[in-house]
């Protein structure tokens, strides 16, 4: 991932069986599954190059998963995964069901959040949290607001 990305990479090692190391993303799935690529790719964090990073550390008949929002037009080697049979998902967290699934799932202790909270603000400070977001200061994930 490109380096403003470390947060994420850091959270990620709470999720995954082996934690990756900055530099390469594409390079150390590959490595970690001896070439043959992941299952499952999940892009969660929306910059510039991971779509097209996810399409190319998926295995053929892989699957990609995009939950991230991107902050505008991205490019991605559509060709590639298209050649490598991978298909592509994408799913709104907040739609349907999925909220009060994962709110099932905190509340029966089956799932954490707490990695995901990079920032906390009081409500009176909402400004400079939305600011945080906008603008990517400090790698956020995941900003808090408390009443």
């Amino acid at each position: 991932m490109p380096d403003h990305h470390h947060a994420g990479l850091d959270v990620r090692q709470h999720f995954v069986d082996k934690p990756l190391l900055a530099g390469d993303p594409v390079a150390a799935v590959m490595e970690a599954t001896k070439g043959k690529g992941a299952d499952l790719v999940i892009d969660c964090a929306g910059g510039d190059e991971t779509f097209d990073q996810s399409i190319k550390m998926t295995k053929p008949g892989g699957k990609v998963l995009l939950v991230a929002f991107y902050h505008g037009p991205v490019t991605a080697d559509v060709s590639h995964a298209v050649r490598r049979n991978v298909t592509i998902y994408t799913e709104r967290g907040e739609g349907g069901t999925s909220v009060g699934r994962a709110l099932a799932l905190l509340a029966a202790g089956r799932l954490t959040a707490k990695p995901l909270i990079t920032h906390q603000f009081p409500l009176a400070r909402v400004h400079e949290a939305i600011d945080v977001l906008e603008t990517r200061t400090g790698d956020p994930l995941k900003v808090i607001l408390n009443p």
